[in-house]
C-alpha cells in the first residue's frame, strides 16, 4: 500500500469566503483536479479529514508564529472549518476517515503520530471516524 499525502486546500465547495483581513474572496468552485492538475483520474485510496475545535486550530496557528498568519481571526477559522465540514457530510465519493484532531499532536509526539497511521492503514471501507481516547 502507498501512502501519499496530499494538502487540498480547496475541496469543491461553492462558499463565500472571506480572507484574514476581512475581505470577500468570492465564490468559485474549485475542486482538488483544479488545485492540483495531477489528480485528474485518480480516485484516492482514502481520504482523511483531519478536524478540531477552532480554539484548539487558533491556537496551533498562532504558535507557528508566520508572519503571513498573524492578521487570521477565529471567526475565519470557524467559517473555513464550518466549509469543510458541510463538504465532507455529503461526501460520498470514496472512503474517508474523520479524525478529530483536537487532542492530537501527530507532529510533535511520536506515539500519537504511530497511533494516528496505524488507524489510516487500517480504516474499514466507507465513512469512519476516530477519536484518540
Amino acid at each position: 500500500m502507498h501512502v501519499v499525502l496530499q494538502v487540498v486546500r480547496a475541496l469543491g465547495y461553492a462558499h463565500t469566503l472571506k480572507g484574514p483581513d476581512g475581505q470577500p474572496l468570492g465564490t468559485k468552485v474549485l475542486k482538488p483536479q483544479d488545485v492540483y492538475p495531477e489528480v485528474r483520474g485518480v480516485a484516492p485510496d482514502l481520504i482523511v479529514y483531519l478536524q478540531a475545535r477552532t480554539e484548539v486550530l487558533t491556537e496551533r496557528i498562532r504558535r507557528r508564529a508566520r508572519p503571513e498568519e498573524k492578521p487570521i481571526r477565529a471567526e475565519y477559522v470557524q467559517e473555513v472549518a464550518q466549509a469543510y465540514a458541510d463538504f465532507f457530510f455529503s461526501y460520498n465519493e470514496g472512503p474517508l476517515l474523520i479524525v478529530n484532531a483536537s487532542d492530537i499532536d501527530f507532529v510533535g509526539n511520536e506515539e500519537h503520530r504511530r497511533e494516528l497511521i496505524s488507524v489510516i492503514q487500517n480504516a474499514p471501507p466507507g465513512t469512519s471516524h476516530w477519536s484518540r481516547g
